[in-house]
């Protein structure tokens, strides 16, 4: 017997979009299957298609269609990458599935258990201009052309540092920019492995958490604690962060570049941020929007512009920036905190401007976790906080300009 796949039909939403330029879809409010959206894409039919945690989604505007393993045969539940080949097929990765390939009505399903496949989780998918499958996975760098696969991992490959692969970006030139968990960034030219790490190039950190590519092939690279790195070729590099370039959080998830070359960046702690100058963003965060949670996995964009977030306990959100006028965004503009003294035990000051009333100030660690906020409290720009030795950011946000930082506690 035929298992179809549930089908929902979403014109309550349609309203939505012309009285605001925000629209949340959660698994409340429409037939989302779970609020951890880990990927979006969109395909030649302006289809968005969600992978969730339960399932993937796709929607048209109008109606939802979901397929998990109890109404398709899909390969798993828990979806987070997915790519379009050059026949309109969907290549969906999962965590603990493995990847499969959907036609529009049928599952053709590959794992360790019938293929070369090393892994069961796929994090990132690829297709170059031969229509030739790549795939990181939890056990290297895979390619399939069909017929035949090839794995490339530590064992095979000195070269690579590491083969827990977390995203895949080809260009023009057909090479392969490969980010990994705590092995740098690797590029392959079909012949040769070229790797940058912490230790031989000005990449700030080794795990790279994703890469887009600009209209140029510069490289644009997310890490979860050292914020954004570009890489325009050989040794010319430009690192964004809260201590240079003013990016407003530098645990960075996902960077998506439009045809028109915006950036929009993902991060862990504020929200989606738009570079709207070499220097300048604004951020929509929980704080300052309708967005439901502050953590971004995944954004895309649409044919008609619509940016498409994908948020880690909040579900989908839908934003048309052409009607965005009511939102109170906030800017970053080179707005740099010091503190002092600097190494210090965990006693300290700030220069708050005078005439200025603080309504939040927000300490995290290396890794993004926060260990100290205190909201719409002026204590006089002095702290004492019980602090492991380690580094640590500050952010203050002062009149709807942040401040940040950076210091050490010895």
């Amino acid at each position: 017997m035929k298992v179809l796949p549930l089908i929902f039909f979403g014109s309550i939403f349609i309203s939505a979009h012309s009285q605001s330029a925000w629209t949340i879809y959660n698994d409340v409010n429409s037939p989302l299957p779970t609020n951890n959206v880990r990927c979006v894409k969109v395909d030649a039919l302006n289809r968005k298609w969600v992978a969730t945690d339960y399932g993937l989604a796709i929607f048209d505007d109008v109606s939802w269609t979901t397929y998990n393993t109890s109404n398709s045969n899909i390969p798993g539940n828990y979806v987070q990458s997915i790519e379009f080949d050059k026949l309109g097929n969907a290549w969906v990765g999962t965590i603990e599935g493995g990847v499969g390939m959907f036609d529009g009505t049928t599952w053709t399903n590959y794992s360790p258990l019938n293929s070369p496949l090393p892994g069961y989780d796929i994090k990132a998918i690829a297709i170059d201009t031969g229509n030739i499958k790549w795939f990181g996975s939890s056990g290297g760098l895979v390619k399939f052309d069909g017929t035949t696969w090839t794995v490339w991992d530590i064992f095979n490959t000195p070269a690579l540092l590491s083969h827990s692969i977390t995203s895949i970006a080809i260009g023009k030139n057909n090479i392969k920019r490969i980010g990994t968990i705590n092995g740098g960034m690797a590029y392959y030219n079909d012949t040769t492995f070229t790797v940058y790490s912490l230790w031989t190039s000005t990449l700030p950190e080794n795990t790279v958490l994703h890469i887009a590519l600009d209209s140029n092939g510069n490289r644009w690279a997310s890490m979860p604690s050292a914020g954004m790195i570009a890489h325009y070729g050989a040794t010319a590099w430009s690192p964004y962060s809260q201590l240079i370039g003013n990016l407003p959080c530098d645990a960075i998830d996902w960077v998506f570049i439009d045809k028109q070359q915006k950036k929009y960046i993902g991060t862990m702690q504020k929200g989606l941020v738009i570079l709207t100058s070499s220097t300048t963003y604004v951020y929509y965060d929980s704080t300052n929007s309708p967005m439901p949670d502050d953590w971004v996995n995944s954004i895309a964009k649409d044919t008609n512009n619509i940016v498409w977030v994908g948020c880690r306990t909040g579900g989908l959100v839908r934003l048309d920036e052409s009607i965005l006028n009511t939102i109170n965004e906030m800017s970053v503009a080179g707005n740099i905190l010091n503190v002092f003294p600097n190494p210090n035990s965990g006693n300290f000051s700030i220069n708050i401007p005078e005439g200025t009333e603080t309504y939040s100030i927000q300490v995290t660690d290396i890794v993004g976790r926060k260990v100290y906020e205190n909201k719409e409290e002026n204590n006089g720009g002095v702290f004492t906080l019980a602090l492991k030795p380690g580094s640590y950011f500050i952010r203050a946000i002062l009149d709807n300009k942040i401040y940040a930082g950076k210091f050490i506690v010895k």
